[in-house]
């Protein structure tokens, strides 16, 4: 299986990178995440991966056949409240917001994962749950994504 995961991987590779430097460009702070959340969604949709809003602009989706064990997978969507100072090509836009640790490096991985697993689904035994979280920097997100969506 390592093998079909590995030959996936130059497929997505680019893209994934695309979408990590719009994250990056245009970051939000907690619970103003929409734009990120409708970047996933629209990524998701093309993917045919169902998902549902959740907490306001928290994601949950899910690929497998249900027939087993449920492994989660989770990925934050906020950035800090602080300009960006990187200098980088795709550099925030946003004066007052930046992913300075990360989360879109986060939001774009976990997205990657979600292809290459779609691309397998009927190996899958059980199901892959993908979560991108809201609010994590200091908003309390997964306690409002584990007490609305815990199903």
């Amino acid at each position: 299986m390592l093998e079909q995961i590995a030959q996936h991987i130059p497929q997505i590779t680019q893209r994934v990178k695309t979408i990590r430097h719009d994250i990056h460009r245009y970051p939000e702070i907690r619970y103003q995440e929409s734009r990120t959340a409708q970047v996933v969604e629209a990524f998701l949709g093309e993917c045919g991966i169902p998902f549902r809003r959740c907490a306001g602009t928290g994601i949950i989706a899910v690929i497998g056949n249900g027939k087993g064990r449920v492994v989660a997978l989770r990925s934050e969507l906020d950035a800090l409240p602080m300009p960006d100072d990187s200098g980088l090509p795709y550099a925030s836009v946003n004066e007052e917001a930046a992913h300075a640790c990360g989360h879109d490096g986060h939001i774009a991985i976990l997205l990657a994962v979600a292809w290459v697993l779609k691309q397998m689904e009927e190996k899958i035994q059980g199901a892959v749950k993908f979560i991108w979280q809201p609010a994590e920097e200091g908003g309390a997100g997964a306690d409002r994504m584990m007490g609305r969506c815990a199903r």
